[in-house]
């Protein structure tokens, strides 16, 4: 599972997912982001921790209702929240209605925290999933082929329905729980398929 199809004039990862952090190593997630709208599912990105999944409190019902017992569901901490409604803007429009000053990451870095936004926004959530040191390495797309993930499991690995692979970062799923975040928030994923290539333990 990867980032959302929305381009967002190139800026999606920002407005739509943020930045994340840890006051501690073993702390509550922080969440720098655009408010008060949030999606159901973001990927918002920390240098060290690589990407992390944040999931809204109606979506963490879902999973919790749809039988997904091995996730786990930690509060995050709301910490910089900025005021930007770019869910209102014409996403079909050649450009965004408000430009950063000049990076993306200005949309958040450059603002002050505002409170009100954030007591606006639903409560946030990390979802914690299952680790599990699957080794992989990405395939270069081709013009025969689609960019795709390889992956090296031994041939006694047995593998939940969705886990995160804590060599790489990436948060892996079977075919079934991919069809079901397809049916309720295909906007804001994407899948690409992992080849996995079993080798003896």
């Amino acid at each position: 599972m990867d980032f959302p199809r929305l381009a967002l004039w190139g800026f999606a990862d920002v407005l739509m997912a943020g930045f994340a952090g840890r006051g501690y190593p073993d702390g509550p997630l922080h969440l720098h982001r655009t408010g008060a709208f949030l999606p159901p599912i973001t990927f918002p990105y920390n240098s060290v921790l690589g990407h992390l999944t944040v999931v809204s409190d109606d979506f963490r019902g879902e999973l919790e209702r749809s039988l997904f017992r091995e996730l786990r569901f930690v509060p995050a901490v709301k910490a910089r929240i900025i005021g930007l409604a770019w869910d209102e803007w014409d996403l079909s429009s050649d450009q965004p209605e408000v430009f950063p000053e000049n990076d993306p990451e200005d949309y958040i870095w450059d603002m002050p925290h505002e409170p009100m936004v954030a007591a606006r926004m639903p409560d946030v959530w990390e979802l914690v999933p299952p680790l599990f040191p699957l080794r992989t390495e990405w395939i270069e797309k081709t013009n025969r082929t689609p960019e795709k993930i390889r992956g090296y499991p031994t041939l006694t690995d047995r593998f939940p329905s969705i886990f995160l692979s804590h060599r790489s970062g990436h948060l892996i799923v079977d075919r079934n729980v991919r069809d079901w975040f397809q049916c309720r928030v295909a906007e804001w994923v994407e899948f690409i398929e992992v080849e996995m290539e079993a080798k003896a333990a």
